[in-house]
C-alpha cells in the first residue's frame, strides 16, 4: 500500500520546497511562504495550509487554502503538482 503522505512529501521536494521539521509535522518553505499539509478525515482529504511569513508560521497563524480529497484517486499527486 502506497504511503501518500510521503509522496506529497516526495512531490514537494522535487519542486524545490525546503522541508522544516516541526512537531508534529513537516512545514514547508517555498520563498517567502510556508505551507503546512494535514490529512482531514471528515473531509476525507488534504488540506492545504499556507503562512506569508515566517512569523505567522512561527504562530501558527496559516490561511485555509485548497481541499484535495482522495476521491481524485490517481490524479491527486497531479493534481497537486499542477497546483504547486
Amino acid at each position: 500500500m502506497r504511503n501518500i503522505d510521503e509522496e506529497i512529501r516526495l512531490l514537494l521536494i522535487k519542486l524545490g520546497f525546503n522541508e522544516i521539521k516541526a512537531c508534529p509535522e513537516s512545514i514547508y518553505e517555498y520563498g517567502n511562504a510556508y505551507y503546512k499539509i494535514t490529512y482531514v478525515k471528515g473531509l476525507n482529504g488534504y488540506v492545504i495550509e499556507y503562512a506569508e511569513s515566517k512569523h505567522e508560521a512561527e504562530n501558527n497563524l496559516y490561511e485555509d487554502g485548497d481541499i484535495y480529497p482522495l476521491s481524485l484517486g490517481e490524479k491527486l499527486l497531479p493534481t497537486l503538482d499542477a497546483d504547486f
